[in-house]
């Protein structure tokens, strides 16, 4: 039985994140063994915890109330942070050794990248989630630096694996295109879970609404999306904007919704555990983002027959939406389209139904039975 052990920085709401719990919860028990090295206990944020089978041994490095910690470790921290992160990924593994031998580091969201070639004894595969081509000549140099130490470098689709192969030539014999995989019926079971909605919540989610999930983060552009409902506002419309996520640029969308006078209308929910209650209640969901490797909450939606708008950005949407086959898409950063779009949508109930009935079907492209036996081939390397 190979043990495979996975790296990532938390687990707290964020796509990556999620498709790491799909894995961690459908790798074949009777083929592998599976645990977690998870670098920041981030306290009651981490919403997915929970979501992780008990049958995963987890070792957290650093715990959100520093419990366990030597006035040493403290110190080592605040000095010499790469250093005592080797030293604590060093622990966990030795201690994981002990259960069975590692066989394979898969390095999900970049806790090894910046001291891989500290773990030159191991099998490592590095998972690329997000666009590069923003990257200066010098940061694609360090980056293209840090790559050497992994064996494999997994892309989250195929246009994504394209940009690497251009920006960075060399490593094309060692990438690999391996789709975010998509539990269906978990997300369609889940949607019809209201154990959690608050009071509030029950008024809020019976009301009409459009929908965004995501990280609160500047390549998501939620400034362009509450532009695009202003103008959608101004023509007296009688749904209301939901936003679902959290992240540093929170404060920053709020302060613009309420400098718009767009409190009653534009609301902010915060992170969910269960989005897909939100998701299915909605007329239809929307992605603004500028920039997204792969577009995990595009297919959550779609998985739940929901009509899909996105931007055409780099790169995971287009890809997805099969250029517009399965979904509408618009230019990126271009509220008028995406106003215009939305409304065209909302307005034609036809033209709504087709979109989810196909919607519905691609999301089955993506479903854990389709997807994990090219993940199989992937880590028996």
């Amino acid at each position: 039985m190979k043990h495979l052990v996975f790296l990532t920085e938390h687990l707290s709401f964020g796509g990556a994140e999620r498709a790491l719990v799909e894995y961690l919860v459908n790798i074949d028990r009777s083929k592998y063994k599976v645990s977690l090295i998870l670098r920041d206990d981030a306290g009651p944020d981490n919403y997915l915890l929970a979501s992780i089978p008990k049958d995963v041994e987890i070792k957290i490095l650093h715990t959100h109330d520093n419990r366990g910690i030597t006035a040493w470790g403290h110190l080592r921290r605040k000095l010499m942070p790469k250093w005592d992160l080797t030293f604590r990924i060093h622990k966990a593994l030795r201690e994981l050794k002990l259960i069975a031998p590692v066989d394979l580091l898969l390095d999900f969201t970049s806790v090894l990248f910046k001291q891989g070639f500290m773990f030159s004894g191991y099998k490592k595969i590095y998972w690329i989630h997000g666009p590069k081509s923003h990257m200066g000549t010098a940061e694609l140099k360090k980056f293209s630096w840090r790559l050497n130490s992994y064996d494999l470098v997994a892309v989250v689709s195929d246009h994504l694996k394209l940009e690497i192969e251009h920006l960075l030539p060399k490593f094309k014999s060692r990438l690999v295109s391996i789709y975010n995989p998509f539990d269906i019926d978990r997300i369609i079971n889940s949607s019809f879970d209201e154990s959690e909605l608050s009071e509030k919540e029950h008024e809020l989610i019976n009301q009409r609404y459009i929908l965004a999930v995501g990280r609160f983060a500047v390549e998501k552009d939620y400034f362009t999306l509450v532009e695009a409902y202003k103008k959608l506002k101004s023509q007296n419309v009688d749904y209301k904007l939901y936003l679902i996520g959290n992240g540093p640029g929170f404060a920053d969308i709020q302060a613009k919704v309420k400098a718009e006078g767009l409190e009653n209308d534009i609301i902010l929910l915060g992170a969910k555990k269960n989005p897909y209650i939100w998701m299915r209640k909605s007329i239809l969901f929307v992605h603004s983002a500028k920039a997204e490797g792969f577009g995990l909450v595009i297919v959550e939606a779609m998985a739940l027959g929901k009509a899909v708008i996105s931007t055409d950005c780099p790169v995971g949407p287009g890809e997805i939406l099969c250029r517009g086959r399965f979904g509408k898409l618009v230019p990126v950063a271009n509220a008028d389209a995406m106003a215009y779009m939305i409304q065209e949508m909302v307005d034609n109930p036809v033209l709504r139904a087709e979109s989810q009935s196909l919607a519905a079907q691609r999301a089955k492209d993506y479903s854990v039975d389709r997807l994990l036996p090219d993940f199989y081939k992937i880590i028996d390397i």
